[in-house]
This record gives structure tokens, sequence and C-alpha cells, in this order.
């Protein structure tokens, strides 16, 4: 008798967890991100300033039952360049997380806030996809942002093409779910 009540016990409290397990999945998406009030919720997709992306959802959970976090953020992270310098045309590979499949832009250096007539941002070298969502690849380029670029109101100029100097450079991936963190890439001579 004394077993049954155990097993009782052990399958309600079994149950209970799963619950909070799916309760806490089901409602990640009310969890507001840093900086957002409690009303609105994590996919509210504020615009990032410099190219018009959204930037995705982000946070964690953390299930009462079983103490575990699961991070929600979709956004894609770099976590390494390889290598973190060299010399124009350099091929490098951008190591990290939550890169898309069919579409990731890879921005390199500062942005001018302008984008060119087919809405690319000024500072973008490469589209390309990524077959793990872990990798991608890039050349360094011989020049920065110029050429026929737009502001916001579409009103289009040409700006001069500036030579890529040696010094360190700020790479960036946007892909449907938001904007990465920066990483840096020196460029020598």
């Amino acid at each position: 008798m004394k077993n049954t009540h155990a097993w009782l016990i052990i399958g309600a409290v079994f149950v209970l967890a799963l619950g909070s397990i799916w309760y806490m999945t089901s409602t990640v998406n009310t969890v507001p991100t840093a900086g957002e009030t409690a009303t609105s919720t994590a996919t509210s997709n504020k615009a990032h300033p410099s190219n018009g992306t959204k930037s995705g959802a982000s946070g964690s959970v953390t299930s009462p039952a079983s103490g575990v976090t699961v991070s929600t953020d979709t956004r894609p992270k770099i976590t390494a360049i390889m290598p973190s310098s060299g010399k124009i045309k350099t091929v490098a590979a951008i190591k990290g997380v939550n890169f898309d499949a069919k579409t990731n832009v890879i921005t390199f250096g500062p942005s001018k806030g302008l984008h060119h007539r087919d809405g690319t941002v000024d500072n973008q070298i490469a589209s390309l996809p990524s077959s793990d969502g872990k990798t991608l690849t890039f050349i360094v380029p011989a020049s920065g942002p110029g050429g026929e670029l737009c502001d916001q109101n579409n009103t289009c100029a040409t700006y001069t093409t500036q030579h890529t100097e040696p010094g360190t450079y700020m790479i960036t991936v946007i892909n449907k779910d938001g904007l990465s963190n920066e990483m840096a890439f020196t460029v020598t001579e």
C-alpha cells in the first residue's frame, strides 16, 4: 500500500513538472526582453537604426520544475573570425550560431547609414547561405561603401569609393532573425 502512494506522488510530481515545462515553452513569446515593458512581447522586432532590419527575439527561460535555462535568442551570433587579420582579398571564415540556410548579409566596416538602389546596406560585402548554420566565409574587400547610395527618402547621390586601408574593421551578420554582435577583423598591408 505504501508503494502505491509513493508511485502516485511521483506520478503527480512528474505530471506537474511536464505541465510547467509545457507552460514555459508555450509562453516564451510573452517574456519581455531587456528594455521592453511587460505589456510588449519579445517578438516586437525593433528595427536596427543603421540598416532597417528587424532584430529577433532574445532572452532565456528557466523551468522552475527542472531548473534548466533555455536560450530563446534567435539572432545570429559571431563567436570567431578565422583568421582574425589579413590583407585585402584574404578569405576568412566567420564561426557562430543562428546563421540562415538561405540568406546572411555580411557587413564590413562602418556604414554611412545609406543603401544601394536594390535596398542592400551600403557596407554589405556578401549575401550567402550557411549550410550548417554555423559557418560563413567572406573575402576582405578592396574598398568600402561607395558608388550610388540612397538615404531613407530614396534620394540618391554618388559617393566616392574609399580604398580599404590597414586597420581594424567591425564585421556583422544580418539575416531574417536580426543583427549579430560585432567582431573585429584587422586589415594588414
